[in-house]
């Protein structure tokens, strides 16, 4: 896939995972191995391109999260309170595709008439609805992926739950984290030191 962009000059490119989730899996679905495998996969080929590599959105955000700087792609978490989808209907939702996932946040409770864009976040509990769950917050790689994609943690009832493609997105922040570390020079990791 890396090199089909290379081979077609097309310099900027993204990579999601599909569109499902606990209560409705991506049609075949048999677990995430197969995605973790093409991601890791992809990643390994653009990694190894180094200048001559395309943009790839997905593997660049995570590369910044672990130098520091927060995702604000919504496939990694990004906040959904910068944002809001206007339907034509003029209802106004948290993301075009949490409606696939049903609940209030799925339906059209407020519209452009009667509320400001301004109030989404307040009136759709944005940030309560976005909040990982705890299993996130403790996780080593929660800061390259801040729980992955809302509408992927959906189990038919909420959104407090892990990713489907959790093991995944772990995978491959390890994976990002420990190329990071091994293109810099060695006098600039530290190591702990074993007590005696």
């Amino acid at each position: 896939m890396i090199d089909w962009f290379v081979d077609n000059d097309i310099m900027y490119a993204d990579l999601l995972l599909p569109l499902g989730n606990r209560a409705n899996p991506p049609e075949g679905w048999t677990g995430p191995e197969p995605y973790t495998r093409y991601m890791l996969d992809a990643f390994e080929r653009w990694w190894a391109l180094d200048g001559d590599a395309p943009h790839i959105r997905f593997f660049e955000m995570m590369i910044r999260a672990h130098l520091g700087y927060k995702p604000e792609l919504d496939a990694l978490g990004g906040d959904l309170g910068a944002l809001c989808v206007v339907e034509t209907n003029g209802a106004i939702g948290i993301s075009d595709v949490i409606s696939v996932c049903g609940g209030y946040s799925g339906t059209d409770l407020i519209n452009v008439w009667d509320t400001g864009l301004d109030e989404h976040v307040e009136k759709l509990d944005v940030d309560l609805v976005q909040k990982p769950c705890a299993t996130c917050t403790s996780c080593p790689e929660f800061s390259a992926c801040n729980g992955g994609y809302l509408p992927h943690r959906w189990d038919g009832a909420g959104f407090d739950n892990t990713s489907l493609y959790c093991e995944t997105l772990f995978a491959l922040s390890a994976r990002i984290r420990e190329a990071i570390a091994s293109s810099l020079p060695a006098s600039m990791i530290k190591t702990k030191e074993v007590a005696a």
